[in-house]
């Protein structure tokens, strides 16, 4: 029974290693999450680890201690829902500042939102857009 507790405390480490360097990626990029093939350091897959919490997490079979440590952390577990929200709620704020004015694509300062509005709006005429996406921008 003892060789088994080691194993499972050499497997805890080595978790615990990668959620450190995924908190010293995130000091260095700070607005950012590694992509599935991404090294980092050089040499450690922290991309595909960080995929592979994400699927045990939409699994259920991410360990509570680990998903708890993941959330003080902030990890998006659902990076491309995450983001149309973060782009939505953008979108809000700026019609409640500029409310006769839509983000342009050709706006210095809003280029980046007017971009992402003008990705809705084609994703929207090709039948691509989500019904509950639909429901939120037409709100």
């Amino acid at each position: 029974m003892k060789k088994i507790g080691c194993i499972l405390d050499a497997f805890r480490a080595r978790w615990m290693l990668q959620f450190e360097s995924l908190k010293q990626y995130r000091v260095v990029h700070s607005n950012a999450w590694p992509v599935a093939d991404e090294q980092y350091p050089e040499g450690n897959r922290l991309g595909a680890w960080l995929a592979k919490q994400r699927e045990c997490f939409r699994n259920g079979t991410l360990e509570p201690w680990k998903h708890e440590l993941l959330n003080s952390i902030d990890v998006m577990w659902n990076p491309l829902q995450d983001e149309w929200s973060k782009q939505f709620n953008a979108l809000q704020k700026h019609r409640v500042l500029y409310p006769s004015e839509w983000p342009s694509v050709k706006s210095l300062e809003h280029k980046e939102l007017g971009v992402w509005c003008s990705i809705q709006r084609q994703a929207f005429k090709k039948g691509k857009l989500s019904s509950e996406k639909i429901v939120s921008l037409e709100a």
